[in-house]
């Protein structure tokens, strides 16, 4: 919610799967937070801040119920295996198993330390079992992958289960990678611009543009449908590789040395994907994923789980409150029944006073029930005692609504402003401002037209003075 709607735009989707349950809005999106403080190169070892011993967050225990088993599988399939730890031309960390350039190991207290795959640690991963490579997988997930899954997907109410699975599928070893595509995908209208959201943030070297962008297909092709969890379980793994590029993307352009510089648009019609599907089932020497996952008890126990359906469904919660009465909330707020949706989010915050999340959703019903200054009431709780960068988006979009409702066009156009630059990029946010300009420009017209006015009137009336002081023996003289 977090933001003022009229009956035009109220969303249509059911969110599933978000950190903030999406409540019909576009929050700004926190900053990817990178475990390895923006340097995945530093060789250091790199430690959870956290001093207490760790426990799975509720959303890294919830999304690993959820998404563990697919991208388990996704990852079969997309990634090169490697026996022994191989180091890639310009790369400092040796990879393994599938992807892996770190290595996990927990401490007494139960806290997950992550070291570069160099020296001591290449050696030790070029001993792992395969078993011991699965279990270094969950804790990547869990150290790394979920976090930044967490704030890519922070308040994006358009993403939906398989668009987080594509996330996923590439954001395994680039975490950081989620978050501008997660921008792409929450803005998405129709399968073309779900597919595209794919080919963004690309490597800057030209030389892995190529397999990347092949990646990227499979990617889009997961995120929006075209392709499932049993097909992946069909193919030989490492197949992604396979297709052409040509055959998948149009308007390739490439450098002198046939370099992949950028594409237009993915492909995703019928013989697009059957052609894809086909090549990857057919060449290739390599074994087929579901025969590998055979080979041990986590692989046989993740078919087990997708064939079974015995995977979990969930809407993973930022905050703590309780998410029965927060729905509640929700649903009176999407019947338009504000009186109530504003109680159901009062009494969270009895229990929850500092939740941001919560004082935007009751900010944007009180818009809803023109009870204006107590909006602002909520978002000036956000903004000086809370201080959640998260929900600042939010919180100046519904300053805006309230601003402009209250006839404080300079203010509401400043609030509207820093909703954009805060990364709010619903189209209501440009409709207010340019709303309110339109406003502003009118009476801003209009007051150089009374200013005018009352100047030749002004004019007028003193010559008409001077004529009858002259009449009436300077006596002055009104009509």
């Amino acid at each position: 919610m977090q933001k003022h709607l009229n009956s035009k735009n109220k969303i249509k989707k059911i969110l599933f799967g978000i950190a903030t349950l999406g409540l019909l809005t576009f929050v700004g999106t926190k900053t990817v937070k990178n475990i390895n403080n923006s340097n995945r190169d530093n060789e250091e070892e790199k430690e959870e801040v956290n001093k207490k011993p760790q426990k799975p967050t509720d959303f890294t225990s919830l999304a690993m119920a959820h998404y563990y088993p697919e991208l388990f599988i996704a990852i079969e399939e997309l990634e090169t295996y490697r026996a022994t730890p191989k180091k890639h031309t310009k790369e400092k960390r040796y990879t393994y198993w599938n992807g892996l350039t770190w290595v996990y190991t927990v401490a007494k207290n139960g806290k997950i330390v992550q070291h570069p795959c160099v020296g001591k640690w290449k050696d030790m991963a070029a001993g792992f079992s395969r078993e011991q490579c699965e279990e270094q997988f969950r804790l990547h997930l869990q150290f790394e992958t979920f976090k930044s899954l967490k704030s890519a997907i922070n308040g994006k109410s358009n993403i939906n289960h398989q668009q987080i699975m594509g996330l996923l599928m590439l954001g395994y070893q680039l975490p950081g990678k989620m978050a501008p595509i997660a921008n792409h995908l929450n803005n998405a209208t129709n399968t073309q611009q779900k597919m595209d959201a794919f080919k963004y943030s690309l490597p800057d070297n030209p030389l892995w543009r190529e397999g990347t962008l092949k990646r990227r297909w499979w990617c889009g092709a997961y995120a929006t449908g075209l392709i499932t969890v049993d097909d992946l379980l069909g193919l030989k793994k490492d197949s992604f590789s396979k297709i052409s590029l040509d055959k998948v993307a149009t308007g390739i352009k490439r450098n002198s040395k046939g370099e992949v510089l950028s594409i237009e648009h993915f492909k995703f019609d019928t013989a697009t994907v059957q052609y894809a599907l086909n090549t990857a089932r057919t060449k290739g020497d390599k074994p087929i994923v579901r025969d590998v996952l055979n080979q041990t008890a986590g692989g046989r126990a993740v078919i087990k789980a997708i064939e079974s359906g015995t995977q979990i469904d969930f809407i993973i919660a930022k905050s703590n409150f309780d998410q029965t009465d927060y729905a509640k909330a929700v649903t009176s707020f999407r019947s338009g029944d504000y009186e109530s949706a504003a109680a159901g989010f009062k009494k969270l915050l009895e229990t929850n006073p500092n939740d941001a999340l919560l004082w935007n959703d009751l900010a944007a019903s009180y818009n809803e029930l023109g009870k204006y200054d107590l909006a602002l009431e909520c978002t000036g709780k956000i903004f000086k005692e809370i201080g959640d960068r998260s929900q600042y988006a939010a919180a100046y979009y519904n300053a805006g609504v309230a601003r402009e409702n209250l006839g404080q066009y300079l203010s509401a156009l400043t609030n509207y402003q820093y909703a954009k630059k805060n990364g709010n990029k619903s189209p209501d946010v440009d409709a207010g401002i340019a709303r309110v300009q339109k406003i502003m420009a009118k009476s801003a017209k209009k007051q150089a037209y009374n200013s005018g006015t009352q100047k030749v009137v002004g004019r007028t009336r003193q010559a008409m003075d001077a004529k009858n002081m002259q009449i009436h023996n300077s006596r002055k003289y009104r009509a």
